[in-house]
């Protein structure tokens, strides 16, 4: 029998229960170890899934773009001071190499130069169901991203790596771009994809559910989260006033 989801687990022990087919003692050692079974696969599956995106990033031909002439993933627009990226996607899953080291990219026109006052917002889209392969702690994936900045000639200014942190709602943070920015170029660096996985705290939360003719209020208590880094991922860009 493959017990791939905690509520399978549920299942399976409360019919054991039912049918009285085992003891208590028992029961509570086919739980942990099924429990440890789920973890050690959703472990070994994110190792399996970083090796595949490394093995298609180095054997990737023709590799790769020119950052001086390739077209821009999205574009800002005035009336608009947000944009998302999807770094790896199926739908855009270009490669570039910088310092040596392949990674997929995206890159962001912001419609112009900045002053070099900008603060822009971060924000990262995670990917459950995967777990840490040291703890075995249950993990999603997200992109610790680089970033790196062009000017309207699509010359580098600088570059800037960002240590996601949670806010106790979501994963993310904040950059400064330098004055003169036009461009911004978010991929990963070697030392982002082997940085170590990200704790993080989120709050409660109350949502209402509408049953029959009525409400009825689903609390979620706080909890601590583990993030991996990733090849791949979802970022979103806000141009902060």
């Amino acid at each position: 029998m493959n017990l791939s989801h905690p509520n399978l687990v549920a299942l399976f022990i409360s019919t054991l229960i039912v049918t009285g087919c085992v003891d208590e003692q028992r029961i509570r050692e086919l739980s942990r170890e099924m429990t440890y079974n789920i973890k050690l696969n959703s472990a070994r599956s994110y190792v399996a899934v970083r090796e595949a995106t490394r093995k298609e990033l180095q054997t990737r031909s023709p590799c790769c773009d020119d950052l001086s002439i390739v077209r821009a993933t999205v574009k800002f627009r005035f009336d608009n001071a947000t944009s998302t990226v999807g770094v790896g996607s199926m739908l855009d899953n270009r490669v570039v190499e910088i310092d040596g080291y392949r990674s997929f990219y995206g890159m962001f026109d912001l419609n112009g130069p900045l002053d070099g006052k900008q603060m822009i917002d971060v924000s990262l889209m995670a990917t459950p169901g995967y777990a840490d392969p040291e703890t075995l702690d249950t993990a999603a994936t997200i992109l610790f991203p680089d970033f790196l900045y062009l000017d309207s000639q699509r010359r580098e200014i600088s570059r800037t790596q960002l240590t996601p942190s949670g806010n106790g709602h979501r994963i993310g943070g904040v950059i400064y771009a330098p004055a003169g920015t036009q461009f911004i170029v978010v991929y990963s660096s070697k030392a982002s994809v082997a940085a170590r996985p990200l704790r993080a705290w989120f709050a409660g939360a109350t949502s209402a559910m509408p049953i029959g003719g009525s409400f009825v209020a689903i609390r979620t208590p706080p909890r601590e989260e583990v993030f991996l880094p990733a090849d791949k991922g979802s970022i979103t860009l806000t141009l902060l006033p």
